[in-house]
């Protein structure tokens, strides 16, 4: 059972959709590393769960397949916008199988975590990965 220490800001994350329910930690933890050679370590106590988590670089140590469903449409989108430069919404539509109102806010999310920039206006817009 999960109780959080401080149940008002684990509520506060929970309306801003940063964590989906409480207690679901460990298996996401381990889901997003899954793919990864290196994984976390977690240590078990009865009062509390510590995690050290490996630092992995994205998408460098993944066996993905695009059309392959474990994975997330971020994955599949920053991997095929890697390997092909500059990709299209409709691109993304397709591939994701998302609406085109799902498939703008998953690239607007990629935008606003830096790792896309916006090329083009109008039905000239293409997306492409931003070199770190």
């Amino acid at each position: 059972m999960s109780i959080p220490r401080n149940s008002i800001l684990a509520d506060v994350f929970h309306r801003l959709k940063l964590i989906e329910r409480f207690g679901t930690g460990v298996r996401r933890i381990r889901q997003a590393y899954s793919e990864f050679k290196e994984k976390p370590l977690f240590d078990f106590s009865e009062q509390s769960i510590s995690v050290i988590l490996p630092c992995v670089t994205y998408g460098d140590n993944l066996n993905l397949d695009i059309e392959g469903s474990h994975i997330s449409d971020d994955e599949k989108v920053m991997k095929l916008i890697r390997s092909e430069k500059l990709i299209t919404r409709k691109t993304v539509q397709e591939i994701t199988g998302l609406g085109e109102t799902q498939s703008k806010a998953l690239l607007n999310r990629l935008i606003d975590s830096g790792f896309i920039r916006r090329v083009g206006k109008g039905r000239m817009t293409a997306y492409e990965h931003i070199e770190s």
